[in-house]
C-alpha cells in the first residue's frame, strides 16, 4: 500500500496533465464552453505548472543523473505541446483575413509553432530510443536471472 501512495504521490500531477486534453477535446465537441480560444491558453498555463510539479517530484525521487535527464525530457515534450496549443490560440486569434496583411503576431505565431513541433519531434525520438534500450536491458537481465535460477541449468 505504501508504494502505491509514493506512486500516486510522484505521478499525480502528470496523470492529469495526460488527461486534460482529452477532457478539453470532450468539452470542445459537447460544446461545453463556447469560446476555445480562452479556454486553450488556460488549459496550457495549468498543465505547465502541473508539469513543472511533476518535474519537482520526480527529480526528488530519482537516483541517478541519466534518470533526471530522461524525466526531463519526458515532461519537457508535454511541456511543448501545451505551449504549441497556446500560441494556437494566439494565432487564431489574430489571424489575418487577407494573408498579403502584415500581422506579426500570427506570423511569429506560425514560425514558432513550426519550430516547436521540430523540436518536440526530436524530444519524441530520444525519449523513444530511450525507452526501447530500457526495455531490451530489463528484458535481457529478466532472461539472464531466469537462466540462472532454473534447474535445468543447475544440472548442466
Amino acid at each position: 500500500m505504501e508504494k502505491v501512495r509514493e506512486l500516486s504521490k510522484r505521478f499525480w500531477s502528470l496523470a492529469l496533465v495526460v488527461c486534460l486534453p482529452v477532457a478539453e477535446l470532450f468539452a470542445e465537441q459537447s460544446r461545453l464552453w463556447p469560446d476555445d480560444v480562452v479556454m486553450r491558453p488556460i488549459l496550457s498555463a495549468i498543465s505547465i505548472v502541473l508539469l513543472v510539479h511533476s518535474w519537482f517530484m520526480q527529480r526528488d525521487s530519482v537516483k541517478s543523473g541519466g534518470r533526471l535527464t530522461f524525466w526531463t525530457l519526458f515532461v519537457l515534450f508535454f511541456v511543448l505541446e501545451f505551449v504549441w496549443l497556446a500560441q494556437n490560440s494566439i494565432r487564431g486569434s489574430n489571424y489575418p483575413g487577407d494573408f498579403q496583411a502584415e500581422n506579426r503576431t500570427f506570423w511569429f505565431a506560425v514560425v514558432w509553432q513550426d519550430r516547436i513541433v521540430l523540436l518536440a519531434e526530436a524530444i519524441a525520438g530520444i525519449v523513444g530510443t530511450w525507452i526501447a534500450f530500457d526495455l531490451a536491458r530489463w528484458f535481457t537481465h529478466r532472461l539472464r536471472s531466469s537462466r540462472e535460477s532454473s534447474p535445468s541449468s543447475a544440472k548442466g
